[in-house]
């Protein structure tokens, strides 16, 4: 999918549990997955309220999938552990996720 022309028309609260932050970044991507395979729900922003003791909070925002504006290039199957990697930094948050196409 190209992310431009999607809109922040809608927004969807994202609550996920986990044992690490690896998990939790599993967890929150794979919401964010549920919502474009059962409702056409396109993301194009993201807000993370809160992660801590094995919790993760925040808001994704963006538009229902419209063929006539939106053009999806490639569907993702899955959100995986493989390679998983999740560092605090001393300015945030750095990650690598492998996604199964």
């Amino acid at each position: 999918m190209e992310p431009t022309g999607i809109e922040p028309r809608d927004d969807h609260r994202i609550d996920v549990s986990g044992d690490d932050e690896g998990e939790l970044l599993v967890r929150w991507l794979s919401e964010i997955l549920y919502l474009h395979e059962a409702e056409g729900f396109l993301p194009c922003a993201f807000r993370v309220a809160y992660v801590a003791s094995g919790r993760a909070e925040g808001v994704v925002t963006g538009e229902l999938y419209d063929p006539s504006r939106h053009r999806i290039l490639a569907q993702i199957k899955a959100v995986t552990y493989h390679q998983i990697e999740v560092v605090r930094e001393q300015d945030g948050w750095r990650a690598r996720v492998i996604l199964d196409v």
